[in-house]
C-alpha cells in the first residue's frame, strides 16, 4: 500500500518549480591545443537545475549561423553541479575545431527533483561495492534513473 501510494505520489513531486537559466559570454582563451570559452549562468527560475558530466557526452552544442542550422556538440564543464535559484555559475566550454563566422552555445541542465535525486543516490551507492545502498541500488528500475535534458539556456549570437 505504501509503495503503491509512494509511486502514485512520485509525479506530482518531481517537478516542484521551473528553472529559467540565462546565458552570457565572458571571454575566450586560446591554447595551445583548444579554444576555451567562457560563460556565465544564472537561474532566475524558482527551483535549481543540475549539470550532468555523461562520460563522453557533450553537455552542449554550437549552433552556427552559416552553413545554416549546423550544429556541433561542444563539451562544458560548469564549477557548480546544483544551481539553486538566484544564483549564477561559470561554465567552461571547449570550443569544436573550424569554427567560424556566427554562432551561439546551448547548454543543457536537468531539473533538480525526485527524478534527479534518485538518479544521484543510485551513482553514489555504486561507487560502493559492498554497502547496503549498492546492493539495494540494483533493484532501482533503469527508467527512474535516467536524466532528462529539460533546462536549456542559449548565448546571444557571436561573431568571430
Amino acid at each position: 500500500m505504501v509503495v503503491l501510494l509512494f509511486c502514485a505520489a512520485l509525479p506530482y513531486f518531481s517537478r516542484p518549480g521551473t528553472p529559467r537559466l540565462t546565458l552570457h559570454y565572458l571571454s575566450r582563451t586560446n591554447d595551445r591545443t583548444q579554444t576555451i570559452v567562457q560563460f556565465g549562468i544564472t537561474n532566475t527560475g524558482n527551483a535549481a537545475a543540475i549539470s550532468y558530466i555523461v562520460g563522453g557526452t557533450p553537455a552542449g552544442r554550437v549552433q552556427m549561423s552559416s552553413p545554416r542550422g549546423r550544429e556541433m556538440g561542444a563539451y562544458c564543464y560548469p564549477t557548480l553541479r546544483r544551481l539553486p535559484p538566484g544564483q549564477g555559475d561559470v561554465i567552461h566550454v571547449i570550443l569544436p575545431e573550424g569554427l567560424q563566422g556566427r554562432w551561439r552555445f546551448v547548454c543543457n541542465y536537468a531539473r533538480d527533483g525526485t527524478w534527479s535525486r534518485i538518479d544521484d543516490w543510485k551513482r553514489d551507492a555504486e561507487s560502493y561495492t559492498k554497502s547496503f545502498r549498492a546492493r539495494a541500488s540494483r533493484f532501482i528500475p533503469s527508467s527512474w534513473t535516467k536524466v532528462h535534458w529539460d533546462v536549456m539556456a542559449t548565448s546571444d549570437w557571436i561573431e568571430e
